[in-house]
């Protein structure tokens, strides 16, 4: 495998679990020297993977085009919208489709109730096997 490229994805997964980070905070999260993580950083700026804003960098807009590309392929959030809709009407409830990823699960698609309690849960976003009721359904199963 290409040790570049692959220093360059864990550089961009740091961005999974924090909105900004600083260069130092890179630096000592990847346990690389300063000048490879800067050149890496600016190469993601340029091509619009990161953004820089004061000192700090974020996600760049690029990953939304590449983020709406993938749900818009994705045929089974196709299939599934229409049931889901259709499930929420019957039960005045939330409704989310979770899939699989290791010992992950990662919320796909929902359709929200309008009832005032409900839980919060947004497209993209991981959780672990163990908590909540999609990612525990998927653990056993069911």
């Amino acid at each position: 495998m290409n040790k570049t490229v692959i220093k360059t994805m864990e550089m961009l997964k740091l961005f999974i679990d924090r909105e900004r980070l600083t260069l130092q905070e890179m630096v000592e999260l990847l346990q690389m020297p300063k000048t490879s993580v800067y050149r890496m950083a600016q190469s993601l700026v340029e091509l619009g993977f990161l953004q820089k804003t004061n000192d700090y960098y974020q996600l760049g807009l690029a990953f939304l085009s590449f983020g709406m590309l993938v749900a818009e392929r994705l045929d089974l959030r196709r299939i599934a919208l229409p049931i889901m809709k259709r499930l929420k009407e019957e039960t005045k409830e939330a409704v989310n489709l979770v899939i699989r990823d290791g010992d992950e699960a990662i919320y796909n698609e929902k359709v929200d109730t309008s009832e005032p309690v409900r839980v919060y849960t947004k497209v993209g976003q991981r959780a672990p096997l163990y908590a909540g009721a999609c990612p525990i359904a998927i653990k056993l199963r069911i």
